[in-house]
């Protein structure tokens, strides 16, 4: 036994170890986290960075593993490839004031619509403000399911975001709006590698969703480039609580893992 240092001090230790490398971004060291949920031959958990009490992050741990072992047949057409997988928010998320209540990581083998665009291989990954069990009654057989389609007020939703043209309510996610100023949806743009969509249903902001390809995930791993961005904010808020003002993704060697995160979280009040 080292001398002085209690044996459960010890074990203490190795047991927190392998995370300390999850923490360093955090000003005080303190982080929540979501229960792991099996992806690929991997793992994926969120987590809430917090300073003071006050959330500083909101984001998807992606293990290093978790992008070898996924499948590769398509499971139907359009969304329904989607291998869909549902990420519990860390306890006491909500009682800090996050918003996020869970995040949906779906993986597309074969990517989705449209065709040309987005058919590569690629992660969505769905931050949503509302309950995993309310998003699952957005299904054609629901009598409301056609509400789907009625947009937000234009305050709430960034300047520049268009609804998808093709109108489509995706069951079970919502109408997604594209920001009309990225390149990626330039005729002769850079292509997809990764972009930021925000989704409505029936009314409301229901979600932020970056999507990443899986080779530019591989990218990061082997350059050691962050990719990160301001997001477009909306002028007003329907409920108060913190919110991301920006958006990145790299790769944690420390923590030998991918982190998908929406950080600058400032507190907004309803309006």
């Amino acid at each position: 036994m080292t001398p002085g240092i209690h044996p459960l001090l010890l074990l203490a230790a190795a047991l927190l170890g392998p995370l300390a490398g999850c923490d360093s971004d955090t000003p005080d060291g303190t982080v929540l986290y979501g229960d792991a949920v099996t992806i690929g031959d991997g793992t994926a958990r969120t987590y809430v960075a917090l300073s003071d009490e006050t959330p500083t992050a909101v984001g998807v741990l992606l293990s290093t593993d978790a992008l070898s072992g996924l499948p590769t047949a398509p499971g139907g057409a359009g969304h329904e490839m989607d291998d869909m997988h549902v990420l519990p928010m860390p306890a006491g998320a909500r009682a800090a004031g996050v918003v996020t209540e869970h995040v949906s990581l779906d993986w597309n083998p074969h990517g989705h619509e449209p065709t040309g665009l987005f058919t590569l291989p690629h992660f969505d990954v769905h931050f949503y403000t509302v309950s995993a069990a309310e998003r699952m009654t957005w299904v054609p057989t629901s009598p409301d399911f056609a509400n789907g389609a009625r947009q937000p007020t234009a305050a709430y939703m960034p300047a520049g975001y268009v609804a998808d043209p093709s109108g489509a309510v995706i069951p079970t996610m919502g109408l997604h709006w594209l920001d009309s100023a990225d390149p990626t949806y330039a005729p002769g743009g850079p292509g997809f590698t990764e972009v930021v969509l925000w989704g409505s249903y029936d009314g409301e902001v229901v979600f932020v969703e970056p999507m990443i390809t899986k080779a530019t995930f591989e990218a990061l791993r082997a350059s050691g480039d962050v990719h990160t961005e301001t997001l477009a904010q909306p002028a007003s808020v329907a409920k108060a609580g913190y919110y991301p003002t920006t958006y990145s993704v790299r790769y944690d060697a420390e923590a030998g893992a991918y982190r998908i995160e929406l950080g600058g979280l400032a507190h907004r009040a309803a309006s």
